[in-house]
C-alpha cells in the first residue's frame, strides 16, 4: 500500500469517522488541511490530525464534496527548480525538519527557511507523515540530493501532528 500527501480543496469541511459506515464521527478536514491518504479504494481511509492535536486514522466522508475527487500536494507547490537537467517541484518548509533516507535511517535536517523539491505526492508507508523528496536546498544555496540505502530519494519529516493547515504545517507549497 502506498499512501500520498492530499489537500482539502472543496472549499466544505469534510468528516472523518471511525468506520467505513460512516459511523461515530471522530474528526473534520476542514478546508484547505492537508491530510494523508492510506487507502483510496471506496470511501478515502486517511490519517489525519484529530480534535484532540494527534494522529488519528478513520474513513474521509466524500457525500458533501463537489467532486469525488480531492487535490495532492502536486498540485499546489510553492515553485519549481531545475535540477541537473531536471524540473522539479519545490515546497517551503516552515520550521527545521528530520530528512530520512528511504529505508528510514536519519539522513540529516533542512533548515526551515529552506525548500525540498519533488515531483511525488508519495508518503512513508511505515511513516505517513514522511514526504517523499528527491532534493533538499542547503542553507548555503545548494541543492542537495537524498538519498542513501540503495535509493535516490529520501523523506522528510512535514510535522503533520503538529500542524496541518497552511498557516502552520512544516512542508507548505500554495494551497
Amino acid at each position: 500500500m502506498s499512501c500520498y500527501f492530499a489537500i482539502n480543496k472543496f472549499g466544505v469541511s469534510l468528516n472523518v469517522y471511525k468506520q467505513a459506515s460512516m459511523k461515530d464521527k471522530i474528526g473534520t478536514i476542514g478546508n484547505r488541511e492537508a491530510f494523508v491518504v492510506m487507502d483510496a479504494e471506496g470511501d478515502p481511509y486517511i490519517k489525519f490530525r484529530g480534535p484532540n492535536l494527534e494522529l488519528m486514522e478513520g474513513f474521509l466522508d466524500m457525500s458533501n464534496a463537489p467532486s469525488p475527487f480531492f487535490k495532492t500536494l502536486k498540485d499546489y507547490p510553492y515553485g519549481t527548480a531545475t535540477i541537473n537537467g531536471t524540473k522539479y517541484k519545490t515546497y517551503l518548509m516552515r520550521r527545521t525538519m528530520n530528512v530520512y533516507t528511504a529505508t528510514g535511517r536519519y539522513w540529516g535536517q533542512v533548515a526551515g527557511g529552506m525548500l525540498v523539491a519533488t515531483n511525488s505526492n508519495w508518503c512513508g508507508d511505515t511513516h505517513p507523515s514522511w514526504k517523499s523528496v528527491d532534493y533538499v536546498k542547503s542553507t548555503a544555496g545548494n541543492w542537495v540530493k537524498v538519498d542513501g540505502d540503495g535509493y535516490d530519494h529520501g523523506f522528510v519529516d512535514f510535522d503533520l501532528g503538529n500542524g496541518s493547515m497552511p498557516s502552520n504545517i512544516a512542508l507548505y507549497g500554495s494551497w
